[in-house]
């Protein structure tokens, strides 16, 4: 997401109809045209007292030219500052704000439970366009923290104490720094060679997996694959070195074949008996059975993982975590378990997981 905007993906805020939700906003990045990364907010500060329905700094918003926007990274470092411009027209508001409080139309427009009113239109709200630009050649924030001197290595890492956005810019660095992200995501929930690890190595110098989070005798074995181009052909050649990645560190540690440099890893991996494969994609990789026919005809269903974006992944561990720390290493197997046991089970060709509703269970309950 921080690149597509840095690269000047298309943004806009919508006001959100009050009819629909009193003094709410949901701002758009157009990462993917068709299929865009939304947040909507609500109550920002004070109701505006001229305007009923929308906040004060809502409306003052709409008399600036410009906005500052600032993009952090997952440590809340803000990696990069800029001002844009925006582009909207006082009139055109004044006249949509009219027929929000008096047509028909704008008073009785059905809502949304989610809150997802895309594709928008004038009935929904009111669009500002944020006139975003390529920023990809702007300088940006060297930022020197303690969070980046690692206690686990990886290729990902590739300067101790600091973070350059530059030094993950360009062909073949992608897939780096989206590793970076995963890690810097998990060290913020788990504790790494406990809880997750990280590239372990096995004896003959290959890298056993992108990452392995291991609970009692249970795995999920995770790959991470940043498709960075639109080409199917280049996305499935991505997918497929994955899949048969998982499958072969899964049927290692199911047939006791594994041979780790680790030797403390190495027997936690030696008493799993139950593994769960984890293919991350980046957000803008959004699979379905349409655009993935030549995977699903090459793999069995078994061979194939558990597709998710990585920010869908850490919204479920995040998630999970706040709503019972206590059990949550048994629930991120028990969900992500549930999860691939029923696609497993069901007449699904493959499994993209876009909004999930978890279930917490308890460790020793009937049904865990």
């Amino acid at each position: 997401m921080l690149t597509s905007i840095i690269n000047g993906c298309p943004i806009e805020i919508v006001l959100r109809n009050p009819n629909i939700a009193v003094r709410t906003c949901t701002l758009y990045a157009y990462d993917i045209l068709t299929n865009p990364y939304c947040v909507t907010g609500e109550n920002f500060s004070d109701e505006d007292k001229a305007v009923r329905g929308f906040d004060e700094i809502v409306m003052k918003l709409l008399t600036k030219p410009q906005i500052r926007v600032v993009l952090y990274n997952e440590f809340s470092h803000p990696i990069f500052t800029t001002f844009l411009e925006l582009d909207y027209s006082a009139d055109e508001f004044s006249s949509w704000l009219l027929k929000v409080q008096s047509h028909d139309e704008f008073k009785n427009v059905p809502k949304d439970v989610l809150g997802i009113y895309f594709p928008e239109n004038e009935r929904t709200g009111f669009r500002v366009k944020v006139l975003n630009k390529d920023n990809s050649k702007e300088k940006k924030l060297i930022i020197i923290s303690p969070d980046y001197d690692y206690d686990v290595q990886s290729e990902a890492i590739i300067k101790h104490g600091a973070f350059n956005y530059d030094d993950y810019a360009g062909d073949g660095k992608h897939g780096y720094w989206q590793e970076l992200s995963v890690l810097n995501n998990f060290l913020r929930l788990l504790k790494p060679n406990v809880d997750f690890f990280v590239s372990p190595k096995q004896v003959d110098g290959n890298e056993f997996a992108d990452f392995l989070v291991i609970y009692k005798n249970a795995c999920i074995i995770i790959e991470s694959k940043y498709v960075i181009s639109d080409k199917t052909t280049k996305r499935n050649a991505a997918i497929k070195k994955a899949v048969e990645q998982l499958d072969r560190a899964e049927k290692l540690i199911k047939n006791k074949e594994a041979r780790l440099v680790d030797d403390v890893f190495a027997k936690l991996i030696d008493r799993v008996n139950f593994v769960v494969k984890i293919c991350l994609v980046n957000d803008k990789t959004i699979l379905d059975e349409a655009n993935s026919r030549n995977i699903i005809q090459q793999y069995q269903k078994e061979e194939l993982p558990l597709f998710i974006s990585v920010s869908g992944f850490f919204r479920v561990l995040t998630e999970l975590r706040l709503k019972n720390e206590g059990q949550f290493m048994f629930n991120i197997v028990y969900n992500f378990g549930q999860w691939y046991h029923n696609f497993i089970h069901s007449e699904e060709r493959i499994l993209y997981i876009d909004l999930a509703l978890i279930k917490l269970g308890w460790e020793g309950d009937d049904e865990g």
